[in-house]
């Protein structure tokens, strides 16, 4: 029977996997490539902005931000469901 932890932790990853999966969905068809907000200086006191795309008030480029450590922060849960299966598998022979 697995432990409490064991399934805390195959619970964290499978929400992990639904948030990069989401993430990913939300830059590849809502926030297209080219869709990002650029913004360049007149003179010393004012900004010229060329708005883009944006979703929940993030832009493609704090979408990927956001996208990128929702992966590696999953690739870490993934690295522990791992550990506790081979240790498991290891205590059994």
């Amino acid at each position: 029977m697995k432990s409490a932890f064991a399934v805390i932790v195959d619970f964290v990853a499978l929400v992990g996997l639904a948030c990069v999966v989401a993430s990913g969905a939300v830059m590849r068809w809502k926030l297209l490539p080219g869709s990002e907000t650029y913004g360049f200086p007149i003179g010393r006191r004012f900004e010229f902005k060329l708005e883009g795309q944006t979703f929940l008030g993030w832009d493609r480029t704090q979408w990927s931000e956001i996208h990128f450590w929702l992966a590696a922060a999953f690739v870490a849960v993934i690295v522990i469901h791992f550990l506790i299966g081979w240790s498991r598998s290891e205590s059994k022979a």
